[in-house]
């Protein structure tokens, strides 16, 4: 018989900007602990609105699976003598297991048969284990700023007022920050505060509903969406939902409807970001646009009261953007007054971090770093490149972003723009910032490229190298999303071809004066966060996880390579042949001993499989090589899966660690350039067993 669980945690407002986050992780996590306590499940569904976090399965076993447990013991030919007689390693096993030897079981494993003890463990009823499964999901929800209250020591991002856990009708008894589970839940804050008695699982999201909650995420956003659009629509407008602030909206209010307000038309002489930012940003309203994309003095907000007068609510949000407004001109228009490169003086007295001294310090570190960089970026125009590294910093001694912090890049690219710099340097400022998400835009230009990775590549191994290093879910510098950046900006672009090592070097030569960590340590520090955040990212855009060990295994300085090694070895992977063909070229390299740098010697051969084995690779070294030096993997790839069957008949032929040693060696050297060929692409000893890649 199956089941419907429903478990929500009411609390004060939660932060909107942490909750995308928190949802993904509360799902992810919800579904895994059920597999691992055993509860199968139809259907899982995180809902949230800005206080409250729920989870509802449906189908949810009654009963744990039983577990079966396999405890393998002694070789079974350790295990028996030549008349089939128990030995001491036979019954001591048996013994230690509570059974006799006759209960014992043989499997075969890779290393031949064994003896083994299988075991079945009953499972718990889902009223027992469930408690203290959702009790501990909630210490995993991954908010990074958490509190005290009361006085208990239990850190949550707001106070937990509420808890509703129930399994069907009945509740499931567990208490969390001192507050116990029940069945009572409450509505919309001010339409609809009266406590609700849930009696059944399955009535949770209609009872609230009713009481003016609209649980469902997306269904929240569509109703968001719709009522903006249609708000602009009746003033002959178009209303631009963009989605950032969409998602923020969405985790501000239960039951959205939209109210258009209106602003001076002489704030339109403004930048269009100048306008956008204070409405969308500051005030969490939606700007609206002409038929042909000009800006038009109305925004659209979106109130939590559907159905109350909405004349103050307006008159509210319009006092507020305007006032923004008002600042942003007076701003803007003060700043125009001085040029970039006058800002350059005040960086000086401004400290990027304490350790890594001023932003001027940056500059000029950056200003380096990209002509360093720009060597692998043959078509960058140097002297923008070098021009915008100068003046990049330089929109944070302004005015304009002290008020408006999230505009730094934006409005420097505006202020060089009006300042007669080129295009090439404006663009360059504007996208050295990006991305500025996991998911965000890369810049648009090769410049703004090799300027991003100089910007994130100094914080990353600065702060690294002063011993910030991020740890856990604490990394107050964002150090993963910088690297992040880099790789994402190196896998992109064709026109960069940008190396880790010598680009980390040439980090660490700039900021030598102020690391308080040994260059090599920093060094190696480094590239291992790289190395981490590569496989990551790859294995998050769906390449198999083992393949990408495999290739980063082998090497991972050019981040964009990488990428095409993974994908050549996953076409390898897809051939109908790929597992022997993968056995084989594991046991090539695995047979050879750590350090091995022997060369064949034909003169010294022995059998005529050592002959074909050593002419046939001889036959396509020189096409593997050119397609190594093209990066073509894919195609030495092929060329190196065609010497499989005379790979095989070579180890069907002749005993590779033959007794004389000189024989031993030729016959590993024959192995060794086979493995030189396929080594550079991946390390398929990372390759796993199992079903090839869809």
């Amino acid at each position: 018989m199956s089941h419907t669980l429903l478990f929500e945690l009411g609390t004060e407002e939660l932060p909107p900007s942490e909750l995308p986050t928190v949802i993904a992780a509360l799902e992810e996590r919800a579904a895994r602990d059920l597999r691992e306590a055993r509860l199968g499940f139809e259907s899982l569904r995180v809902f949230s609105t800005p206080r409250r976090l729920a989870v509802s399965v449906t189908g949810l076993d009654g009963h744990q699976a039983a577990l079966r447990t396999r405890i393998i013991g002694p070789p079974r030919k350790a295990a028996f003598d030549a008349t089939g007689k128990p030995t001491r390693a036979a019954e001591g096993f048996a013994r230690s297991q509570g059974v006799t030897v006759g209960d014992l079981l043989t499997i075969n494993t890779e290393r031949g048969d064994y003896l083994a003890v299988e075991r079945e463990e009953p499972g718990r009823p889902a009223v027992l284990v469930l408690p203290d499964l959702l009790t501990a999901l909630v210490g995993t929800l991954p908010f990074a700023k958490q509190m005290r209250w009361g006085g208990g020591e239990f850190r949550f991002s707001r106070p937990i007022r509420w808890i509703v856990a129930l399994l069907d009708d009945e509740v499931l008894p567990l208490t969390v920050a001192g507050v116990a589970s029940g069945r009572v839940t409450y509505g919309h804050r001010f339409l609809a505060p009266e406590p609700i008695t849930i009696d059944d699982a399955k009535d949770w999201a209609a009872r609230l509903t009713a009481a003016r909650v609209m649980p469902d995420l997306e269904a929240r956003r569509d109703t968001i969406r719709t009522a903006v659009e249609a708000a602009a629509e009746r003033l002959g407008l178009r209303a631009v939902v963009d989605e950032a602030t969409l998602e923020t909206v969405l985790h501000l209010v239960e039951a959205p409807s939209a109210i258009v307000g209106s602003f001076a038309e002489t704030y339109l002489d403004l930048p269009r970001q100048v306008v956008q930012t204070p409405i969308r940003h500051h005030q969490r309203c939606f700007v609206v646009e002409t038929a042909d994309g000009r800006l038009a003095p109305y925004f659209v907000a979106v109130s939590n009261m559907p159905g109350v007068p909405t004349g103050e609510i307006r008159r509210g949000n319009e006092r507020v953007i305007r006032a923004r407004l008002a600042d942003a001109d007076f701003y803007f228009r003060e700043d125009l007054e001085t040029r970039p490169e006058e800002r350059l003086g005040l960086l000086a007295g401004m400290v990027f971090q304490e350790r890594l001294g001023t932003l001027r310090e940056k500059t000029d570190r950056l200003v380096a770093l990209v002509e360093h960089l720009a060597g692998a970026a043959p078509t960058a125009d140097r002297a923008a490149l070098s021009r915008a590294a100068m003046l990049a910093k330089t929109d944070l001694a302004s005015g304009m972003v002290r008020e408006f912090p999230e505009l730094e890049g934006v409005i420097g690219a505006e202020y060089a723009r009006r300042a007669g710099e080129p295009q090439a340097v404006a663009t360059a400022i504007a996208g050295h910032y990006q991305p500025r998400t996991a998911e965000g835009a890369l810049p648009g230009s090769l410049e703004g490229a090799v300027l991003a990775v100089a910007d994130k590549l100094d914080t990353v191994v600065g702060c690294i190298g002063v011993g910030l290093m991020p740890s856990g879910s604490q990394d107050p510098y964002a150090l993963r999303r910088h690297v992040q950046g880099v790789l994402q900006i190196a896998i992109a672009r064709r026109d960069f071809a940008l190396s880790l090592p010598p680009a980390v070097d040439r980090a660490l030569d700039l900021l030598a004066p102020k690391l308080t960590e040994p260059a090599a340590v920093t060094r190696d520090r480094v590239l291992d966060v790289f190395r981490a955040r590569l496989g990551t990212l790859l294995t998050g855009r769906g390449r198999r996880a083992d393949v990408v060990e495999a290739v980063l295994a082998s090497g991972f300085d050019e981040p964009a390579q990488v990428l095409r090694r993974v994908d050549a070895l996953t076409s390898l992977l897809s051939r109908p042949d790929w597992e022997p063909l993968v056995i084989t070229f594991k046991r090539t390299i695995n047979i050879l001993p750590a350090g091995f740098r022997g060369t064949p010697d034909p003169a010294r051969f022995v059998h005529p499989a050592e002959r074909q084995l050593h002419d046939a690779t001889d036959a396509v070294r020189g096409p593997v090589e050119a397609a190594l030096k093209t990066g073509d993997y894919g195609e030495a790839l092929a060329r190196l899966a065609g010497l499989r069957p005379v790979v095989d008949a070579f180890f069907d032929a002749v005993m590779v660690m033959d007794k004389d040693a000189a024989v031993q060696a030729n016959r590993l050297g024959v192995l060794k350039a086979i493995a030189d060929l396929l080594l550079p692409v991946a390390d398929l000893r990372k390759i796993q067993p199992g079903p090839a890649p869809a």
